[in-house]
């Protein structure tokens, strides 16, 4: 049997689908009993994953900043501040 390759581009996979595989992997890592081996590649997909929801979410970032721009209803932009 042949390994499934992850699919990470916006067609295949939608940003909720792929924060859904993140969270199956982190729990799988956490819960442990995996060799290292299957570790290493739940590590890896999971990497993956991380790559595509960053790159989506800065998409969508530029995305709302160009329709505020278009729209020009505000001045500036506040980085969103997180929690620390």
């Amino acid at each position: 049997m042949g390994k499934k390759k992850e699919k990470l581009k916006s067609e295949e996979i939608k940003f909720e689908e792929a924060i859904g595989k993140l969270e199956l992997v982190v729990n799988e890592l956490e819960d442990g009993g995996l060799t290292l081996d299957q570790s290493i590649e739940k590590f890896t997909n999971g990497m993956k994953l991380i790559r595509f929801c960053q790159q989506e979410l800065n998409q969508a970032e530029q995305k709302i900043e160009q329709v505020i721009k278009e729209n020009d209803e505000f001045k500036e932009i506040v980085p969103f501040a997180e929690d620390e």
